[in-house]
């Protein structure tokens, strides 16, 4: 879970600055208008931000993006401190569940949890930012932003190990298309349980592996279905893997809520059609 962010465009810091937490601060559930990176010094931080649970210790860095709720679900240590950046959302600002397997340069995706202890220029670049606020130097503070947020979105995440997996379960899925491999074969082919394939893919995609590629022939039938109108939609299901032509007609109402037949006709000229 994270944003996505444009890191060529001007960007406009409302407040930065560093905080001494406490075990008394405690945030009850809210929206902000602003994005705010944290960089954890010393102590934790834990809050739920959207669905997920942040737990971040010592230079961890997190990131609540605008108009995503968060809540503090542990209070922090004694002498916890902080150093923070809100800055303004850009129109192309986007929130994702998970990296966009589309996305180009200039755009970056930083993750709402990013361990930056193996970057120092992280902390460095927070520390810079701050003193160009201070001075009230926006251009500086744009720049250091934009740098921020480039690194974040190329360090580690504490998912990326989970993540990874995540991803290589969807290229075998979608290489091995018209097959289906079952989560068995899958399991087996990466080394790790049924279990945790299942789980894993669940967690980084908020649907089952079997839900992912019955969505993946589905967008596949409907590129077939649009540019290629006069194949006869049970070839279209037998290349695809589906079990027969009814089981597809079934399958595709379900995700795009009408049929076949009536998704090919929207593509079909009056013309060709005579």
């Amino acid at each position: 879970m994270g944003c996505i962010f444009s890191v060529e465009e001007q960007r406009k810091v409302i407040y930065a600055g560093r905080n001494m937490m406490d075990s008394s601060q405690y945030y009850s559930k809210r929206t902000l208008d602003s994005h705010v990176l944290t960089y954890v010094l010393e102590g934790e931080c834990n809050l739920k931000i959207g669905d997920k649970i942040v737990q971040a210790k010592k230079d961890c860095v997190f990131l609540q993006s605008a108009k995503i709720p968060f809540e503090t679900i542990k209070k922090s240590p004694d002498k916890t401190a902080t150093m923070y950046i809100h800055f303004a959302p850009n129109l192309n600002d986007s929130f994702f569940s998970s990296p966009p397997e589309d996305m180009k340069p200039p755009f970056v995706y930083v993750n709402t949890l990013v361990d930056a202890s193996n970057n120092i220029e992280i902390k460095r670049n927070f520390i810079r930012l701050l003193e160009g606020y201070d001075s009230g130097d926006t251009v500086r503070q744009s720049a250091h932003l934009n740098i921020i947020l480039n690194d974040l979105s190329k360090n580690h995440l504490y998912e990326d190990s989970a993540y990874a997996l995540a991803m290589k379960i969807k290229k075998l899925v979608n290489d091995a298309i018209p097959h289906t491999l079952t989560n068995k074969e899958i399991a087996k082919n990466l080394n790790v349980s049924v279990r945790t394939a299942e789980t894993t893919f669940k967690k980084c995609f908020d649907m089952s592996i079997h839900q992912y590629l019955i969505y993946r022939r589905v967008e596949l039938a409907k590129f077939w279905l649009k540019f290629f109108p006069e194949q006869k939609i049970s070839v279209t299901s037998s290349g695809l893997g589906f079990f027969d032509e009814y089981h597809f007609s079934r399958q595709f109402k379900a995700v795009t809520g009408m049929s076949p037949t009536e998704y090919k006709n929207m593509f079909i000229s009056k013309d060709s059609a005579k």
